[in-house]
């Protein structure tokens, strides 16, 4: 798979960002604190929507779906942090309404998926744990069918992505903590047949989170 000099920009920068925190972390070692290697891993519950118009005809997917979330940088303070953020939801069977009106579910075999990876940071208010983490990069959305014997998909072309969380975590060892966390995702993408039709739309759920410092 062909990746973008924007893609190879993000994942050079999260590598930097990754070594220079490992050798902060080495330093410091700090219990209980926002310092050295940033990693936070996360998933849940929630949903997405998307939506397009052309030629009059207002079409919606939509759908309950898993959210993920994948962080790794670095602190550059101990409630600051800068990183690389890949993110994601899934929805089986979303449901297709066009013109408000309901026109069912897709099959099972039928997935979509919003996907995205930008630059963020997370900042903390200490002590009481709690953050705030946003991000900016590129994102797409996707379908995909596949009954294991015959599969097809198509996607839209890249484009903004902004993800963003709110949350709280508790220590549970030195440097693990757990958390809760509220997610909305906003993506807006031309469509890949006709760059004059944009899907935009947003996702979201509740996530339970490990990240380590």
């Amino acid at each position: 798979m062909r990746t973008s000099p924007r893609f190879r920009a993000l994942l050079a920068s999260s590598a930097f960002l990754a070594t220079g925190a490992l050798a902060t972390g080495a330093s410091a070692g700090n219990s209980e604190t926002h310092d050295g290697l940033f990693l936070r891993l996360a998933g849940g519950i929630g949903g997405i929507a998307t939506t397009a118009e052309s030629g009059g005809t207002k079409q919606t997917l939509s759908g309950a779906g898993i959210p993920l979330d994948f962080a790794i940088g670095g602190s550059l303070s101990r409630s600051f942090a800068l990183h690389a953020d890949f993110y994601g939801t899934a929805a089986v069977a979303p449901k297709l309404t066009v013109n408000g009106n309901d026109l069912g579910k897709a099959s099972d075999n039928t997935t979509l998926y919003g996907n995205g990876v930008g630059l963020g940071a997370t900042f903390y208010t200490m002590p009481f744990n709690l953050y705030f983490s946003g991000s900016v990069g590129v994102a797409r959305y996707s379908i995909k069918y596949d009954n294991g014997t015959q599969s097809s998909s198509g996607s839209t072309k890249a484009g903004l992505g902004i993800n963003l969380l709110v949350g709280k975590e508790w220590w549970i060892t030195d440097n693990w903590g757990l958390g809760v966390a509220a997610n909305v995702t906003l993506i807006s993408a031309k469509d890949n047949d006709n760059s004059d039709v944009r899907w935009n739309g947003a996702s979201g759920g509740i996530l339970l989170s490990a990240t380590y410092n």
